[in-house]
């Protein structure tokens, strides 16, 4: 049985739960075993807390946040180089929660789709799920960057 906390509140769950129709913000799954778990939405999955990720995935997470970003990728080429947060100042929030690195940034990092950048993050921050190897999704995510 694993531990997820959501808010603060502490969740029980066990592999082949239903996740779908939770609010996953700010919820950390870091560490859960989601194998046979009902997922929400990609885009959900990746509005939990991740923490820090490789620098591979945390340039993709980047560029995936600045392509959901109302002002592109300009401000955080301004944030790449000593600038404020690039949502400091606009009125929606992250696309990815995971801890970001000005020094990995990249505009020209490709813009995966969420599915993929959902695949990678639960194959990096869980300790299991459908798309680990031997799950039946192991492959998603892998033909991508």
């Amino acid at each position: 049985m694993d531990i997820v906390s959501v808010y603060g509140r502490v969740l029980m769950t066990v592999p082949g739960e239903s996740l779908r129709g939770a609010h996953l913000r700010d919820a950390d799954l870091r560490g859960a075993d989601l194998r046979g778990a009902d997922l929400p939405t990609p885009s959900m999955m990746l509005e939990a807390l991740w923490g820090t990720v490789s620098p591979v995935l945390c340039t993709l997470l980047m560029r995936y946040d600045a392509a959901n970003h109302p002002g592109g990728v300009a401000p955080f080429e301004v944030w790449a180089t000593g600038g404020g947060c690039p949502y400091a100042t606009v009125r929606v929030a992250r696309a990815a929660l995971f801890q970001e690195d000005r020094a990995l940034w990249r505009s020209d990092a490709p813009v995966l789709p969420a599915l993929a950048l959902m695949a990678k993050v639960l194959r990096e921050r869980c300790a299991n799920s459908d798309y680990h190897d031997g799950g039946i999704y192991a492959h998603v995510g892998r033909e991508e960057a």
